[in-house]
């Protein structure tokens, strides 16, 4: 029979062992390993952004230059029957282009172009007649240009623009015939004379490539050649043996060639600043 001392004991006995197999120990934490610190890149600097095309960059802004040059040949009979001489005259353009900030997919910028050109000549000859020389006046001939484009910029890259460009320009021929001095022979002498001339018109297509100077730090400057093939429409004037004025016109489509080598490098070769 259990007592009641003997059941105290047995109560007792399994506190104890339930107490025996709980730990009075707080869990712990799994350690944690050390992180690195990211590294410093004190002396990097950041990727600069790749500069933009030349077309990009010339959106908006003038440039002033030479404009190529413009050659016509100029046929005339001296009214007063002493000679008759075929001419070439060169008339240079300077004027300015505008690049638009109107662009799309295609046509990368829309242009404008306005020049004018202006020349003159003139002079003596000397002629030996009859063991005397003869001095005479030469005809004096003056050019007046206007050239007009719209050029469409086509192709760019960072030095370099490519574009196509319809083009008008006209040229007017003044011709006049001096009278005829400085001369110790007996001639009749002829009262100058004044024609209007001669005109050219040119309606063109004018394909070009502009390099610019930015490789040698003048990004501004740039040097253009191109070439042209279209229509050219010459207004003849000519003076025969008695005075009277008579007119042709001719038309050519070709692609002018220069009768020089100079005027080789003036009718390509274009020279330009942009501000």
């Amino acid at each position: 029979m259990l007592t009641t001392t003997t059941l105290v004991l047995l109560l007792l006995g399994a506190e104890t062992d339930v107490d025996a197999g709980t730990s009075d120990l707080a869990p712990t934490a799994p350690a944690e390993l050390p992180v690195a610190a990211p590294p410093r890149f004190e002396d990097t600097k950041p990727a600069e952004p790749p500069p933009p095309d030349a077309i990009d960059r010339l959106a908006g802004r003038w440039g002033f230059g030479t404009f190529g040059s413009n050659e016509a040949t100029t046929p005339f009979l001296i009214a007063n029957g002493f000679n008759s001489a075929t001419s070439r005259v060169t008339t240079p353009f300077l004027g300015v282009r505008y690049w638009t900030p109107v662009g799309g997919s295609v046509v990368r910028r829309l242009g404008l172009e306005l020049a004018g050109g202006i020349s003159a000549g003139g002079g003596t000859s000397e002629q030996a007649l009859g063991g005397m020389v003869v001095v005479r006046d030469l005809p004096t001939l003056r050019t007046l240009g206007v050239h007009f484009a719209v050029p469409l910029a086509l192709v760019s890259t960072t030095h370099f623009v490519g574009h196509l460009a319809p083009e008008l320009r006209f040229v007017a021929l003044d011709f006049q015939i001096p009278a005829q001095m400085q001369t110790p022979l007996p001639l009749t002498p002829s009262a100058p004379q004044r024609t209007p001339g001669t005109s050219t018109t040119d309606v063109s297509l004018r394909a070009a490539g502009e390099v610019f100077f930015g490789f040698v730090k003048i990004p501004n400057l740039s040097l253009e050649l191109s070439v042209r093939v279209g229509l050219r429409l010459t207004v003849s004037r000519l003076l025969d043996g008695q005075g009277a004025l008579s007119q042709t016109s001719t038309q050519t489509f070709a692609v002018p060639f220069p009768s020089d080598l100079l005027n080789l490098f003036t009718s390509t070769l274009a020279l330009k600043y942009y501000l």
